[in-house]
């Protein structure tokens, strides 16, 4: 009786520290699903956001500009291969200042500052990754062969605004992700075509620049008042031209 109770206990341990093993290579893999500070925050609190919070936040949009035309120039695998690079760059210079990109969208992505804690200094962190961003972006695409040889000029464009959000999980019962909705959300977005109509790289919100504690004058800034598509009040936009920015 010992010898078969002795190798059930032994069976069992295997089988155990295998399932254990197999659990714990699922959750990398779903950690890699997701930025590393927000499952980190899942890992230790997976009620997060259950229920949905408001918050007043910074909201960064991005769009590499000319990539539908360069990537049929360059095929499916080089268009991966650059996107994999830019989506590297991008959640380097956010995570660097505290912000976390909710999700990347082909040549684009949605970036919050502020979402997982309160952070005072959000609104300026958020205007420096997005300095940041076109500066490292620039340089990126000026030391490729590939993507600064002949063919359409690629670039970055932000559209960026502070403001009160809902953040909550999103999708059905089986699908989650967390984002943030609600006017703020809106007008980020809408201000990368603000951006691309005055030709500059980053298009903010005066209530970001203020909420940043941004002097025009100091910056580089031209403000101008610009109609938001969808919305029936006019919006200040402080705009960064190009040849405001040095790489």
């Amino acid at each position: 009786m010992g010898l078969p109770a002795l190798v059930c206990a032994v069976g069992r341990q295997t089988l155990e520290r295998r399932q254990s093993a197999r659990v714990a290579r699922s959750e990398q893999v779903l950690r890699r699903m997701q930025p590393a500070a927000l499952a980190e925050r899942l890992a230790r609190d997976p009620g997060y956001l259950a229920e949905p919070i408001a918050r007043d936040i910074p909201v960064l949009f991005v769009d590499l500009t000319g990539f539908t035309r360069r990537s049929e120039q360059l095929g499916p695998a080089r268009t991966r291969a650059m996107l994999k690079t830019f989506h590297d760059l991008v959640d380097e210079a956010v995570t660097l200042r505290g912000g976390v990109v909710v999700n990347f969208m082909g040549d684009g992505a949605m970036i919050l500052f502020g979402a997982l804690d309160p952070d005072p200094d959000q609104a300026a962190h958020a205007v420096q990754a997005a300095e940041e961003l076109i500066v490292r972006t620039r340089a990126w695409i000026a030391d490729s062969p590939v993507l600064h040889g002949s063919g359409p000029a690629l670039d970055l464009r932000i559209g960026a605004h502070y403001g009160p959000v809902i953040l909550s999980r999103l999708g059905s019962d089986t699908n989650q992700h967390i984002t943030a909705t609600g006017d703020t959300v809106n007008v980020a977005s809408r201000l990368l075509a603000v951006a691309a109509d005055a030709h500059a790289r980053l298009a903010l919100s005066a209530e970001l620049a203020q909420a940043a504690g941004l002097e025009r004058s100091e910056g580089g800034f031209e403000s101008r008042t610009a109609a938001i598509r969808g919305r029936s009040q006019p919006l200040e936009v402080w705009l960064r031209h190009p040849r405001a920015t040095t790489s």
